[in-house]
């Protein structure tokens, strides 16, 4: 006897939900590589974390998103979210545009 599957009513029809869409292939999901590879898991940032990492307030991360020209960040749920690569690249970016001269 096969075991029961969870079924999922999706508009006017069910689907049986067996968790992996090939069971057979051997690849590791986004999300068991996010659990069990330590860097990837450390690369979501909040703004509280960017603006500790930029020493600047969160006021002005808030201001610069409102402008479009802080780093690039987005929304999971209601909270706002950042990739430490993408913080890291838009510092870069400013750090080559004002030159190599002192401020």
């Amino acid at each position: 006897m096969e075991p029961r599957r969870p079924v999922v009513a999706t508009r006017g029809c069910s689907v049986a939900f067996r968790g992996r869409t090939n069971p057979d292939r051997q690849e590791v999901t986004m999300t068991e590589a996010l659990h069990t590879d330590r860097p990837l898991r450390d690369q979501l940032m909040t703004i509280e974390e960017v603006a500790e990492l930029l020493r600047m307030p969160v006021a002005t991360l808030r201001y610069w998103r409102v402008l479009d020209s802080g780093p690039r960040g987005f929304i999971i749920g209601r909270r706002l979210r950042y990739w430490r690569d993408d913080v890291m690249t838009w510092l870069n970016a400013q750090r080559e545009s004002t030159g190599s001269g002192a401020a």
